[in-house]
């Protein structure tokens, strides 16, 4: 069975590790070719219009409204580059337990509201990042590399239950002032959980931006490793 947003701690510190420094030179080259933001006018924007009442004020300090017409993107605090696209193909699993809240009522019955949907890794990721994504398994959905600028950060706010998809995150570039939950997240190459379906938040305190690795999958099997640290 599937466990709840209730049945699950906040954040997680999982017996997983990737090698830090060939994940972070790969992500940097994908950053030289890519810096906008996939909530502005990518993949993303969708989800935005979604669930964006709390995403864009949350993330941005902005309505949509402002977020949509004069907003500065050069100077966004918060940026999601996405790794993967829409999959027009997408279907809901027959075997899912997500609870119809998310499936018929949140997602309006419309798939590209559905965060699942969006699992079409791109073509041409740098060989060890495309080697994490993929060992993540065939339940992996959407993927980005989540960047904090320096004095940015993001409102305490609720997503969608874990029954719904359960996200990862590898601290790829941080310092001791960038946390999560205010838990200082380090980057050696660790997998973190985090319970989105909990109020979570992030702060970048520091001079040097926090970037991240996140995952998303439509599955809760890299729960069943050990657990190294937890967080209420």
């Amino acid at each position: 069975m599937w466990k709840t947003r209730n049945e699950l701690p906040g954040l997680i510190k999982l017996d997983i590790k990737y090698h830090i420094g060939m994940l972070r030179r790969d992500v940097e080259d994908y950053l030289l070719k890519d810096l906008k933001d996939s909530m502005e006018e990518g993949p993303y924007k969708n989800l935005r219009d979604a669930y964006g009442y709390n995403l864009s004020p949350a993330a941005y300090g902005k309505s949509n409204e402002e977020v949509d017409n004069k907003f500065d993107w050069s100077m966004v605090p918060y940026k999601q580059i996405a790794l993967t696209d829409f999959n027009p193909d997408y279907k809901i699993r027959s075997d899912r337990q997500s609870g119809k809240r998310y499936d018929r009522g949140f997602m309006k019955n419309d798939k590209k509201f559905d965060e699942r949907a969006y699992s079409l890794l791109k073509p041409n990721l740098p060989n060890y990042l495309n080697k994490v994504i993929t060992s993540f398994g065939k339940n992996v959905t959407r993927v980005c590399i989540a960047i904090t600028e320096p004095g940015g950060g993001i409102a305490p706010h609720r997503d969608y239950d874990t029954t719904f998809s359960t996200r990862y995150h590898i601290a790829i570039k941080t310092n001791q002032k960038a946390t999560m939950n205010d838990i200082h997240v380090p980057a050696d190459g660790y997998v973190w959980f985090i319970n989105s379906g909990k109020n979570h938040w992030v702060k970048n305190e520091g001079s040097q931006p926090r970037i991240h690795l996140m995952i998303v999958m439509d599955s809760q099997e890299k729960l069943d490793c050990d657990w190294l640290e937890v967080y209420n």
